[in-house]
């Protein structure tokens, strides 16, 4: 695993076109719950707006599936920090939820909601690209 983590984390192409792994520290990433196969993501007019690019054709690529639990862990480290030092200032977990570029804490927000409810939802980390008409994808996240 370190092997991959070190191969890929700084392997760089032609910037923007391909899906781009930058290191377990970097956020520039996005993520998303996958429920019974469906994506859960924010509205695509959020989507859109976070890019200059932004269309609403989608391309969601996940990063490698060894990478998925290191980044949750790494995330949810993260929102735990931030909860607790926010908790009692704002309604932090409704401006994540609604904000774009909060896919990490919206994701576990959501992923904890559902399980709460008995459902098995998954955090997926990625890649997210705007299909251009030219039939090409922007990559603006990971």
């Amino acid at each position: 695993m370190t092997d991959f983590i070190t191969k890929h984390s700084w392997d760089i192409r032609t910037p923007a076109t391909e899906p781009q792994f930058w290191g377990l520290d970097s956020p520039d990433l996005h993520c998303w719950v996958e429920l019974d196969g469906k994506i859960l993501d924010y509205p695509l007019k959020t989507l859109e707006k976070c890019s200059l690019h932004g269309t609403k054709n989608l391309k969601y690529v996940p990063f490698h599936k060894d990478l998925q639990p290191l980044l949750n862990k790494k995330w949810r480290k993260s929102y735990e920090y931030k909860s607790k030092e926010l908790e009692g200032y704002v309604d932090y977990k409704t401006f994540w939820v609604v904000t774009g570029g909060f896919c990490w804490y919206r994701s576990i927000i959501i992923a904890d909601r559902l399980k709460a409810k008995g459902l098995n939802p998954k955090i997926v980390y990625g890649s997210l690209g705007f299909v251009q008409k030219d039939g090409s994808v922007f990559y603006e996240f990971g």
